[in-house]
Parts: C-alpha cells; structure tokens; sequence
C-alpha cells in the first residue's frame, strides 16, 4: 500500500470503492494493530479508516451504533408537568 491509498480508493466509484474499503478493512483486521498504527503504516487518517468501516456495515446490513429513531403515539403523551427553577443569583 502506498501513501496515495486514500486518494486511490476516493477515485473508485460504486462495487470497485466498495471492493477497495473491503479489502483495507480486512488488512486491518488480519493485522492485529491498532487503527491509529495501521493507519500510519499506510498513510490515511485513522478517521478515514473509521468513516471506511462505517460504509462497509451499511453495505452490509450491519447495524450500527447510530442513533436509533422510535416514533412515539402523539395522543398518549401526557402534558408536563411545570417546574421552576432557582438560580444562584436569586
């Protein structure tokens, strides 16, 4: 791999960029280092690699560890209760 990785991969579009991030992603892994010290080894920001990983689970089906969105019933919501609040200054 040379220092040129990260801009190889961003000239790939589609199932060859994928393709391309798999293949990174498993060199990582197989390699036993840290993403900080694999990512100097081959020169990308350890953020690149993060944001690589992050495309390969959603290619995948993975389930991230994103927020997760629940639609609440509008009716069953219960109106708040008031509070007041007291500041040091008085």
């Amino acid at each position: 791999m040379s220092e040129s990785l990260g801009k190889r991969i961003h000239g790939l579009r589609g199932a060859a960029r994928l393709t391309a991030i798999g293949e990174v992603v498993s060199q990582w892994r197989a390699s036993g280092a840290s993403r900080a010290a694999f990512c100097r080894e081959v020169g990308i920001a350890p953020v690149t690699l993060g944001r690589w990983i992050g495309r390969l689970e959603a290619a995948n089906g993975e389930q991230g560890t994103g927020p997760v969105f629940v639609e609440l019933d509008a009716r069953r919501r219960r109106a708040a209760e008031p509070f007041e609040i007291v500041l040091s200054s008085g």
